[in-house]
């Protein structure tokens, strides 16, 4: 249960450095009461969601979520421990992106929630890899017909608001849902550069610049699906799944650089799946997907070096089909068997111009990028009676693109073992590939930083492979206790670096050789009567990164770093709930870059005039202003420290819930490797 490190170095469109950062939110942790909350069953740990969410301020299934131990919200996506995790809900694997998962599972009502699945390692028969979380929703077989509709605002620099209503229709062999969401506002942000470039020749340039955002442009998700059941264990399912955001960035720069610039596009997202599960355990199903994300920016910009003022339009197009089935058996004696097959096939289609003083060499023609991902996999599993568990599974996965093609195995164990009620011991190996955006593997290049920043693609960038392997005591039921060792060879980032060439800063997803982490972790639950609930979360994590080329400038460094948060349910009465969070993480690297301490407290207040209803939500982030971070380098000729705005943020939201609502299970579409705008 590794925790990966890094950082965001901006919020703008295509004039960030982005990142997987851990470092603006750490771990949640769980909170129990009298009776267990977990209970461990072959090879995952079961959270009873409705005792664990008892009085807390969780309104929703994304809430709830970050409520399981060592669960963390970044950039507006979840990890488990630091580390990416898979969703699925009822089994299903979820294959959305970020904010397309965050709006579905804020639609889901925390009533409709009967428990959730954490595995530290996937079996291959999930079709996913790493640390996953199931999350099993509440059935019901009685005809209904229910809903729910919400309203919400919060005040940040500048304010944002949104509504969303979601409507669930059941009769006889039928079922259908439909939910929609609009998040609306405007957004601020300031971001303060202080480069000191060194050239060849020995000159220095002092390319200290800040710059303003103003971003805008509302956000629409909304999906209709339909389930048929011609038969007891038969289930047709069908769901189209679209996203729609329109954007727009009004950026200023002054100090060594003096630029205007806007950004005008929009995201599309379009996807239709449709599946089929049997009563002898076989499921086969198709899933498309259709994205575009096209780009207008407008750059006016004076440098040291000259002028800049041009227009550029690009776009991506993505088309993707995948095909899938998985068959199961349950044997005698406590054997099962499992094995399946996947085969996604990907056609980019992006394209990049330009008008006005810009070099040529930053065009790109829209030559297709087109890949095939075929996986294979069997696995089998053994169960001891009720206290020793075995899980063991292969896949065989092929990646082919046109510049990197690779066959490679992916091992997957974990032995569960209960000495005694209450005692759970757990011991998992699992290995995983990840792969980079597909806009990053494009030959482009953007602008940002008024121009003194070059956002490049690199058409060479290679998927990583990494390697776990994770030890976990469930103690009473309650405290757990877990070491982990990760390994990630190609682990891939994106950095800057100084050119000494040119007075340019290239930002470029890079290869380093690996990336290594251990670390020790725990969770301490502790109850006062019925008023107060607590727990404390603490990581020590040993961190290790090395790169050979990078650039002129071969690293190998590594650090020792901790995090702590207290979280406290305060239950002033039947009807109003408070909770106070506090976290802290001490100095870590990426890279060559230090990255500071950082630290957040927040706070919300929960009233629920008409229990089941009606619940009235008002919160509070990031009160101290102190969770944003001021990364910096200072590493050979590299010099460059940046810090970017972080505002306390306030929000009031008003649910309503008729019908005795109960949600629905939902597909994902996974648009996580797209470029976003």
């Amino acid at each position: 249960m590794a925790c990966c490190l890094a950082w965001t170095a901006g919020h703008a469109q295509n004039d960030s450095l982005q990142t997987d950062s851990l470092l603006r939110s750490l771990p949640e942790v769980m909170v129990t009461g009298e009776r267990p909350i977990v209970k461990a069953e072959a090879g995952r740990l079961v959270f009873d969601l409705p005792h664990l969410l008892k009085d807390r301020a969780a309104d929703n299934a994304y809430e709830a979520l970050k409520e399981l131990p060592g669960v963390t919200e970044q950039d507006g996506r979840l990890l488990l421990n630091g580390r990416p995790v898979a969703l699925m809900l009822d089994g299903k694997a979820s294959t959305m992106s970020a904010s397309q998962l965050v709006a579905l599972l804020q639609t889901i009502p925390v009533s409709r929630l009967k428990d959730a699945e954490v595995m530290l390692s996937a079996p291959a028969r999930y079709q996913v890899r790493g640390q996953l979380i199931n999350l099993n929703l509440q059935r019901s077989l009685a005809d209904v017909l229910q809903g729910e509709a919400k309203v919400f605002g919060r005040q940040q620099h500048d304010s944002k608001y949104g509504a969303q209503a979601s409507l669930l229709w059941q009769q006889g062999g039928w079922a259908a849902d439909a939910y929609w969401r609009m998040d609306g506002g405007r957004a601020y942000h300031v971001m303060n550069d202080e480069s000191r470039h060194t050239l060849h020749d020995g000159s220095l340039h002092q390319m200290d610049s800040e710059q303003r955002t103003h971003a805008s442009g509302p956000v629409h998700s909304y999906r209709l699906a339909a389930d048929w059941m011609p038969a007891e264990n038969h289930r047709l399912s069908l769901a189209y799944t679209g996203n729609y955001a329109k954007k727009r960035n009004d950026l200023s720069i002054d100090g060594a650089v003096k630029a205007a610039s806007r950004y005008d596009g929009h995201n599309l997202m379009q996807n239709l799946r449709m599946d089929y599960a049997t009563p002898f355990q076989l499921k086969a199903g198709v899933d498309y997907t259709y994205y575009e994300a096209p780009m207008k920016q407008e750059l006016a910009s004076l440098l040291p070096t000259g002028r800049l003022d041009y227009t550029t339009h690009n776009n991506q197009r993505i088309n993707r089909w995948k095909f899938f089935a998985q068959q199961e058996h349950t044997l005698k004696g406590g054997w099962s068997l499992n094995y399946g097959i996947s085969l996604t096939t990907t056609n980019d289609h992006s394209w990049q111009d330009y008008e006005g003083s810009s070099p040529s060499w930053g065009r790109l023609e829209g030559t297709p990028h087109r890949e095939t991902i075929t996986n294979v996999y069997a696995g089998f599993t053994k169960s001891w009676g009720r206290r020793v568990s075995l899980d063991l599974s292969l896949a065989a996965e092929r990646y082919h693109s046109e510049a990197f093609s690779e066959w490679a195995p992916f091992p997957n164990l974990t032995l569960q073992w209960l000495p005694r009620s209450g005692h759970v011991l757990q011991l998992s190996l699992s290995s995983d590939r990840s792969y980079p955006e597909y806009w990053a593997v494009q030959q482009a290049t953007n602008y940002s930083m008024g121009g003194y920043g070059e956002i490049v693609g690199n058409p060479h960038l290679r998927p990583s492979k990494s390697y776990q392997l994770q030890g976990l005591w469930l103690l009473h039921n309650k405290y757990q206790f877990v070491a982990w060792y990760e390994h990630v060879d190609d682990y891939f980032v994106q950095t800057n670096y100084q050119r000494p060439d040119r007075l340019v800063m290239e930002y470029r997803w890079l290869n380093f050789d690996y990336h290594r982490q251990a670390g020790l972790m725990a969770h301490v639950p502790v109850t006062l009567g019925q008023w107060l609930r607590s727990s404390l979360s603490a990581y020590g994590v040993w961190q290790h990164e090395k790169d050979g080329d990078f650039y002129d400038l071969p690293f190998s460094r590594h650090v020792v770093y901790g995090m702590f948060q207290v979280r406290n349910t305060i239950v002033l009465s039947q009807r109003l709930t408070m909770q106070l969070n506090g976290s802290y993480r001490t100095r870590a690297i990426q890279g060559i870059f230090d990255l500071p301490a950082s630290g957040n407290l927040s706070a919300a207040l929960e009233w629920k005039p008409l229990p089941q209803r009606l619940t009235l939500k008002f919160y509070g982030n990031d009160l101290l202003e102190t969770n944003a971070i001021a990364p910096e380098m200072h590493y050979h000729t590299q010099h460059f420290r940046m810090h970017t705005s972080s505002y306390r943020e306030v929000g009031l939201s008003l649910t309503y819930t008729f019908g005795a609502y109960k949600e629905r299970r939902h597909e994902a579409v996974d648009t996580s490797r797209f470029k976003q705008e």
